[in-house]
């Protein structure tokens, strides 16, 4: 049984019931102590069969196939990480805050925004998976109806004008099929509610989906939505996974987290615990003071890239400083005539102290002691004047 969470350690991801990419699941275990998955079907068979079929029905299209099929990597890796509670499934059925009022205006008020919806209906050009209409070819959505407020669902049966988001009705066994824009306004915002429910951070790894957000985000932030407002709250903590996905991602790209396991990230987060919620505190806090009350999308976006390459320009400097006073140091240990001869004798003083030392009679050792201790003191001012930032980003560039 995990222990409990400081705030911001647990993700909610979003948009889809799971993800697929392993690698990306590796730059979110970096960060967050758990991951919370929406999902009505507690099965990770039937989940599996499920995209086993979705493959097959790709037929020549290589493209979704290869998407589809790389849950089978993402599914190996999930019983160990469910048993031990790092993954959690939640069934919306239990979520009230799903079938809030303020939820559906929110679902129709992005769909009744043609630039929102136009952004909202290219998954392929975000390699993103979908099944087309088989008449349209437009990609579509599927969609339990737990996941949907039941709210919006009447709404969708009964105006016209939202006709052409509903593409096929479902039942208790069989999904919905809608736009792709109307069901990326659904997952959005049903799980941006969730999130503040559930005390989480939005979580995602698709790139069309975090740019819609910082729609929503600037859209509040230009309506002057009051600053405790959940919508508020949740859009700076999607920032702040944002950012610190793309700093982790810097770091490890993907060969290099391909090399590690799931086991090998797990044990590294455990011992970096304290520090990794240090990091997690101390982004939260530039990313409010630098782009809360941004009413651009674009702006914020930007605004994001920046930070992340003033953090790793600092990070750089922080590893340049560490190196200088290795660089600085090295040279007066090797300077020492007697460090051959007396480097076991080093090596006893270090694990043994300075007694040892000095009753061996051994005097160029004192020396050679002071500059390796000298350089460990200098050593320590560096990383206590460093950010939390910092400190956790140092020990993740070690993680090879």
């Amino acid at each position: 049984m995990p222990q409990q969470s400081r705030t911001g350690l647990n993700a909610l991801y979003y948009p889809f019931s799971r993800a697929t990419d392993v690698e990306s699941l590796k730059q979110q275990l970096l960060l967050f102590d758990t991951i919370s998955f929406i999902d009505p079907v507690d099965s990770e068979e039937w989940r599996a069969k499920l995209f086993r079929d979705l493959e097959t029905e790709q037929g020549r299209n290589l493209k979704q196939k290869q998407i589809f099929q790389a849950y089978r990597r993402f599914a190996r890796e999930l019983p160990g990480l469910i048993r031990s509670e790092i993954i959690k499934i939640h069934n919306p059925n239990v979520i009230s805050s799903i079938n809030d009022p303020e939820v559906t205006a929110s679902i129709l008020s992005d769909l009744s925004d043609s630039n929102w919806t136009r952004a909202a209906s290219r998954p392929d050009a975000f390699g993103l998976p979908f099944l087309a209409d088989k008449r349209s070819g437009q990609p579509t959505w599927q969609i339990f109806f737990p996941k949907m407020p039941t709210q919006f669902v009447e709404t969708l049966t009964s105006e016209r004008k939202l006709r052409r988001h509903l593409i096929q009705t479902g039942d208790e066994l069989k999904a919905w099929s809608l736009s792709y824009a109307a069901g990326s306004a659904v997952a959005l915002n049903t799980h941006l509610a969730a999130a503040e429910v559930l005390n989480c951070v939005p979580l995602t790894d698709s790139e069309m989906h975090h740019r819609l957000l910082l729609r929503k985000i600037a859209r509040s932030a230009e309506q002057k939505v009051d600053l405790d407002h959940p919508s508020r709250r949740v859009g700076i903590r999607e920032l702040t996974a944002k950012l610190n996905i793309m700093l982790v991602k810097s770091l490890m790209p993907t060969e290099t987290l391909a090399k590690l396991s799931i086991d090998d990230i797990l044990r590294f987060r455990d011992s970096t615990a304290t520090i990794r919620g240090d990091f997690v505190d101390c982004t939260g806090r530039m990313v409010r003071s630098r782009l809360d009350g941004i009413s651009d999308a674009a702006k914020l976006e930007i605004g994001l890239s920046d930070l992340a390459h003033e953090i790793r320009q600092q990070l750089d400097d922080y590893g340049n400083e560490l190196m200088s006073i290795r660089d600085n140091l090295w040279p007066k240990l090797l300077s020492n005539r007697n460090i051959i001869s007396v480097a076991p004798v080093l090596v006893a003083a270090l694990f043994m102290g300075a007694q040892f030392t000095l009753g061996a009679s051994i005097i160029p050792t004192i020396s050679i002691v002071q500059t390796v201790l000298e350089r460990r003191r200098q050593r320590r001012i560096v990383e206590r004047r460093a950010s939390p930032a910092l400190t956790y980003l140092a020990q993740v560039k070690t993680l090879k």
